[in-house]
């Protein structure tokens, strides 16, 4: 089972096999950063510029889907002579 010891400064996590693998604890410096910054909560995250750009491109392709499939519905199949 994993065992976890916490320090002030240090998260050390022990595997089952164990090798302990230590790890500074960041949680109060990042805590700081997201608590002092007066940017909007969805773009605090250093990776935010990534997650946002996919969210949008995912989304503006679905639009430009939908409503080219709802123009070629109103225009309708072409008539055979």
């Amino acid at each position: 089972m994993d065992q976890l010891v916490r320090s002030k400064d240090f998260l050390a996590i022990k595997y089952h096999f164990g090798s302990p693998l230590i790890v500074p604890n960041r949680v109060p410096q990042r805590q700081r950063e997201f608590q002092n910054s007066h940017i909007p909560l969805w773009r605090r995250s250093p990776r935010s510029n990534l997650y946002l750009t996919l969210w949008y491109s995912g989304l503006s392709v679905g639009i430009v889907g939908i409503t080219l499939g709802v123009v070629q519905m109103i225009k309708g199949k072409p008539k055979e002579a």
